[in-house]
């Protein structure tokens, strides 16, 4: 049997969460909908300010869409982290979700960052809850959830038996009023099964390896180190911007890092030649694979445009230059 207890079990806890911010902060680099910053640990300096620090508990990463702190973005999204290696099939079940931990349940933790969240935004849309983990929801709890956030039901007074209806039970332990905790249902997600912490490691590979031509694995250790620096207690409060983790990777646009625009030049007037009537007709025959290849200049791409024209009139032809018309040749090109 594997030992998970103490710091080696600790470890894939913060394996999982400074992978997972990884992963968001790469998402920066495309501008994903719409995330501009992430915090993690917490929440931007500017909205952690004049709130009780136990206000975000709950806080493991905290992403701004259309802005960079509450009042100013469109919405934000907190997320709380929990990662087992040791018993990844362990349900979140109602009990678990309420069960009280050093003063305060999983879900109370949760339901008071949200809270506070919202009550800094003045965005489009209303400010969003996640519970993310590799272990599997029990459909008891979501079946919950989605009842609470369809009507509104009384908060007791007094803790509830285990008898109760899951939703009293997670409204209650939530500390939220009756409206708040229907708000705040509706705003929940309950992602699990999140993977393994070396499945994310391959999917934050993948992702940096279809725009860099360097030592993948040297990047993300690279930019694993740059999170978590800001998991760090002196950094508490920084955001992780487009910006800073451009310059983390020595770039001084996204364009650097990604193909070059396609840039494709049209002929007006092209010559017919008897390769593109074949590969036309064998496209119209059936054929799904076919290779044109030739030295530059030699008219590959205005082929293409022939056979778009050839083919009926009900095909989709998609034609992409990653080379930029050559412009990745140039080193100061963008």
């Amino acid at each position: 049997m594997i030992d998970f207890r103490g710091a080696r079990g600790s470890n894939t806890g913060d394996d999982f969460h400074e992978l997972w911010a990884t992963r968001q902060a790469i998402r920066l680099l495309s501008n994903e909908d719409g995330l501009e910053a992430i915090a993690v640990e917490g929440l931007s300096a500017r909205d952690e300010a004049g709130a009780p620090p136990d206000t975000w508990d709950g806080v493991d990463c905290t992403l701004y869409f259309g802005g960079r702190d509450a009042a100013e973005a469109d919405y934000g999204r907190i997320e709380q982290l929990k990662y087992s290696a040791a018993n990844p099939a362990r349900p979140w079940t109602i009990a678990r979700l309420v069960a009280s931990r050093r003063g305060r349940s999983v879900i109370a933790r949760l339901a008071k960052a949200w809270k506070g969240l919202t009550r800094l935004g003045s965005g489009t849309s209303p400010a969003r809850a996640v519970l993310i983990s590799n272990q599997p929801v029990d459909e008891d709890v979501r079946s919950a959830v989605r009842r609470a956030a369809a009507s509104s039901l009384t908060v007791p007074k007094r803790k509830p038996t285990a008898a109760a209806a899951p939703e009293v039970r997670l409204a209650y332990a939530t500390g939220l009023d009756a409206q708040e905790f229907r708000a705040f249902a509706a705003a929940l997600h309950l992602e699990a099964g999140a993977g393994s912490r070396f499945a994310l490691e391959e999917q934050v590979l993948r992702a940096i390896a279809a725009w860099t031509d360097h030592d993948v694995q040297q990047v993300v250790t690279g930019l694993r180190q740059f999170i978590r620096r800001r998991m760090m207690p002196e950094s508490a409060g920084e955001l992780i911007t487009r910006e800073s983790v451009l310059l983390h990777l020595g770039a001084s646009e996204a364009l650097v890092l990604f193909p070059c625009p396609s840039e494709i030049s049209r002929t007006e007037t092209p010559v017919s030649r008897a390769p593109v009537r074949k590969a036309v007709d064998l496209l119209r025959s059936g054929v799904r694979h076919l290779c044109l290849h030739g030295r530059a200049g030699v008219g590959k791409t205005t082929a293409l445009q022939e056979i778009e024209v050839a083919l009926p009139a009900e095909s989709i032809m998609v034609t992409y230059d990653c080379y930029g018309g050559g412009r990745y040749l140039d080193p100061s090109a963008l």
